[in-house]
């Protein structure tokens, strides 16, 4: 991927002309999201306050770090890791 922006390592974040193999693509917001990184963050935190909304807790990081955990493992030993 390229950008001609300087920032345009997160394309999310500031919506940057973006191109891939060459050709330009396009950004699709999901429905009903703000578009751009600071706008997300800003309602998941506002979310977060009011105790709705779905945001990632600490459970879920463990459970990310179990997983890539045992994609090492596997990818080291090779043989498949039961979780």
């Amino acid at each position: 991927m390229e950008s001609n922006k300087a920032n345009g390592a997160f394309p999310s974040a500031f919506e940057p002309e973006l191109y891939l193999n060459g050709k330009k693509i396009a950004l699709e917001s999901l429905p009903g999201s703000p578009g751009t990184l600071i706008d997300s963050v800003t309602t998941a935190w506002k979310e977060f306050a009011e105790g709705k909304g779905s945001y990632a807790t600490i459970d879920d990081a463990v459970k990310n770090h179990e997983l890539l955990d045992a994609i090492e493992l596997s990818a080291k030993e090779g043989r498949r890791v039961m979780l």
